[in-house]
């Protein structure tokens, strides 16, 4: 057995090195999706190919919009460089703020654009906000995991998110994530180093 007769028999498998699920569950959303693909040895056979983008990073509106006030949580301001915003961290990182960050009809425009159909979203990594007191890091995820879940379900299915956490509160992180899964219905929780 092939392996896409594999795939295409079982109806479900998440492909990483490709970005790519093939599943029943997604067919029945985006029926337009189904395409026809050869088979070794027995022809076409039709099967749902999406592609998916699993690193694609967030950020909340509320941080945009208090970074462009100069008082966004740990100390976050927007510059202009030659007529671009940028989101600049207090620690030195900076970066374009791209209107796909905080804005999901230009994000779905741009998977539109590069013939991505879902996407996995997390926050960006430089928010973190591991360095910050626990207490306050655990608000800051508590806002942000509701901005994306909220970012996610007002792209028709298309946008899957995944929850920050405080991580140096292990109570804390574990109760959020709890909460951001069972409540807010996202997939599970980016940690980083």
């Amino acid at each position: 057995m092939s392996q896409l007769e594999d795939l295409t028999e079982r109806s479900q498998c998440v492909h990483h090195a490709s970005c790519i699920i093939l599943s029943d569950e997604f067919g029945r959303r985006r029926r337009d999706a189904w395409k026809l693909y050869p088979v070794q040895g027995q022809g076409t056979r039709e099967a749902l190919l999406l592609t998916v983008d699993v690193h694609n990073h967030f950020i909340p509106m509320d941080v945009v919009d208090g970074a462009r006030k100069g008082s966004a949580f740990d100390g976050l301001t927007v510059e202009m460089v030659d007529g671009q915003e940028w989101l600049v961290h207090r620690q030195g990182y900076r970066y374009p703020l791209h209107r796909g960050f905080y804005d999901v009809d230009e994000r779905l425009r741009s998977m539109d654009a590069q013939g991505i159909d879902e996407a996995v979203v997390s926050i960006s990594p430089t928010l973190f906000m591991y360095w910050t007191e626990a207490s306050a890091a655990a608000d800051f995820c508590q806002r942000t995991n509701d901005a994306l879940a909220a970012f996610a379900a007002s792209s028709g299915g298309r946008l899957h998110s995944v929850a920050t956490l405080p991580m140096q509160d292990p109570d804390l992180a574990a109760a959020e994530l709890r909460r951001a899964v069972v409540k807010l219905g996202l997939r599970g929780a980016q940690i980083g180093p």
